[in-house]
């Protein structure tokens, strides 16, 4: 996964920012961590350097291993035993950094606080139903605590559902987007109370466009689409991209009667900015994102570098 890939450069890098390969290079590797905070962990997380950790959100806690003290000491000898075999060596490395990643991450969440009062939540256990806010709380907590668990690099994946229009136009839409953009503004205010705004980026994802010509009843998958990248660091207030001088069928980027609309920007376009800002070295950057070759390095075409999105 992509994010999985970002963490495995920043971790181990295979140069350094120059693209200086040699032995004696000044590489500068991250500890870093991968957080799902839906308990799922998505494909974009894997490949990552460790585990990812599943976060309960509308708990606000970590799910770690029952009876830690009592197993721990069983695993770190079964984990210990070498092996010749590179899988069983690189299972046994993972699983037992996710279990210790667990716990001082735990630990370190229970005794996190937030300063802002996120409107759109409630008191852990409340069962208000708030799901998007908790674990944007959660996460300002687990920001906060990186001096206790020594993450310098971090990813986290949260989502939310009822934005479907494919039955229909009359979908929830405008309540979810008020309450994401309310959820949103408090971690934003969080984050500047913990001095930290300007070292977050908060991106939006989905997994397919719409058309822009009904199907009846709503609209269909399609390809183009709009998203968000919003942070301290971003030259915001702009649309990257190129909006269609004509919508419909007849449209210079639509591709079919469906109203099928060809993007101008590939999605590396949105995660080349964010992997440079993060830090991944040059050489890197084609194995995180192995397409960048199909697109020209200047000119017409290029992909999005960090210097163009972010300050």
């Amino acid at each position: 996964g992509i994010l999985g890939k970002v963490m495995s450069a920043l971790d181990t890098p295979a140069c350094d920012a120059r693209g200086n390969a040699s032995a004696g290079s000044g590489r500068t590797s991250y500890k870093t961590g991968l957080y799902a905070m839906s308990g799922a962990v998505p494909r974009a997380m894997t490949g990552g350097p460790s585990l990812a950790l599943a976060i309960d959100s509308r708990r606000g806690d970590i799910r770690r291993l029952s009876e830690y003290e009592q197993l721990w000491h069983h695993i770190e000898n079964l984990t210990a035993a070498p092996s010749r075999s590179v899988f069983a060596e690189t299972h046994s490395r993972v699983l037992g950094r996710a279990i210790q990643d667990a716990e001082t991450l735990g630990d370190a969440i229970d005794a996190a606080t937030t300063t802002t009062t996120f409107n759109d939540c409630c008191d852990v256990g409340g069962g208000c139903g708030c799901t998007f806010a908790m674990a944007l709380r959660t996460v300002a907590r687990v920001i906060k605590a990186r001096s206790a668990t020594g993450v310098q690099r971090a990813a986290f994946w949260m989502g939310t559902r009822g934005v479907d229009a494919h039955a229909s136009m009359d979908s929830p839409g405008d309540g979810i987007m008020s309450m994401i953009d309310n959820s949103v503004d408090d971690f934003r205010k969080e984050m500047v109370a913990q001095g930290l705004w300007d070292k977050v980026t908060v991106i939006t994802l989905s997994e397919f466009g719409r058309t822009i010509i009904g199907n009846g009843r709503g609209t269909t998958h399609a390809w183009g689409g709009n998203h968000l990248i919003y942070g301290g660091a971003v030259n915001g207030g702009r649309i990257l991209g190129q909006y269609p001088s004509r919508l419909g069928p007849e449209g210079e980027r639509t591709r079919n009667d469906r109203g099928t609309i060809i993007p101008t920007e590939p999605w590396e376009s949105m995660w080349q900015p964010i992997a440079q800002w993060m830090g991944v070295a040059p050489c890197d950057l084609p194995k995180v994102m192995p397409h960048l070759r199909n697109f020209p390095v200047a000119g017409e075409g290029r992909v999005l570098r960090a210097e163009d999105v972010l300050v």
